[in-house]
């Protein structure tokens, strides 16, 4: 499967790209030109991917260059820690954004969104303002 994942931050973004490189996961970032993005993204709008192509999409939140995209081919949306936003309707307008993504007309496969949260941290406390929900319970310990 395809994977996006979502993060706010371009320095953990850089960190990530750089953790899934050196563990040989090839991902791509949608970046330069609007010609350059285009291209970029074609790769992954593939129906059946190549064994060189990337299988993950790194994508900022709040970047105009993935705003709108259509990504039927990813069936998995991952976040790797809780959005930051000003009011509650920005982190539901964020969130319900990254998830359409890929939730698109013409997405034919089961979507998965899976989070990230490290136990007993801002994060979790983030999360449970904004949804109600306390990731502490439902954290995997291993």
């Amino acid at each position: 499967p395809i994977r996006d994942l979502f993060v706010q931050f371009q320095d953990l973004k850089d960190k990530i790209a750089e953790a899934l490189e050196n563990n040989g996961v090839k991902s791509l970032q949608v970046k330069g030109s609007v010609n350059q993005q285009i291209k970029a993204l074609d790769v992954m709008q593939k129906e059946v991917p190549g064994k060189e192509d990337p299988r993950v999409l790194l994508l900022t939140m709040d970047d105009e260059s993935s705003a709108g995209v259509n990504l039927t081919t990813c069936n998995h949306a991952i976040f790797v820690h809780p959005l930051l936003a000003e009011s509650q309707q920005q982190y539901e307008a964020y969130e319900t954004q990254a998830i359409g993504r890929v939730r698109r007309y013409g997405q034919t496969k089961t979507v998965y969104i899976t989070r990230y949260f490290a136990r007993h941290t801002i994060d979790g406390k983030i999360y449970k303002e904004r949804t109600g929900v306390d990731v502490n319970k439902y954290v995997s310990t291993g």
